[in-house]
């Protein structure tokens, strides 16, 4: 997965290669709030990434099919499949610019939130 900033890379870094992290979501005794939003600007934090991506969508507009984590690991057989399946095409970056689609209308979004924000002052 391509991140389009190092913002998005550090928390994906941390949720999904932190084992420290996954322990602690693991235990979930604990009640903290993990997951933080994934607005640079926003500081708010959440039990689960289902509560995060309710607040990306009501909060910051994101669209609902939006989702930062890449999808589980394939098994080495399927992944021997899909190889020799799509030896002749070269691997698609639907994704990235779906990715990048999204952070540029975010990126958008908050500056407009901020200047309405500083206009009203």
């Amino acid at each position: 997965t391509v991140f389009s900033c190092e913002f998005w890379l550090e928390l994906h870094l941390q949720e999904s290669h932190n084992p420290f992290f996954r322990q602690k979501v693991k235990e979930q005794k604990l009640q903290e709030k993990m997951y933080r939003c994934l607005v640079q600007d926003c500081n708010k934090k959440f039990l689960t990434l289902k509560d995060r991506q309710q607040h990306l969508r009501d909060v910051h507009n994101f669209p609902p099919f939006f989702k930062l984590r890449s999808r589980k690991k394939k098994s080495p057989t399927k992944r021997k499949q899909e190889h020799h399946s799509n030896n002749n095409h070269p691997p698609k970056k639907i994704e990235t610019l779906k990715m990048d689609e999204q952070m540029d209308e975010q990126q958008e979004t908050s500056q407009g939130e901020s200047q309405a924000i500083s206009e009203s002052r």
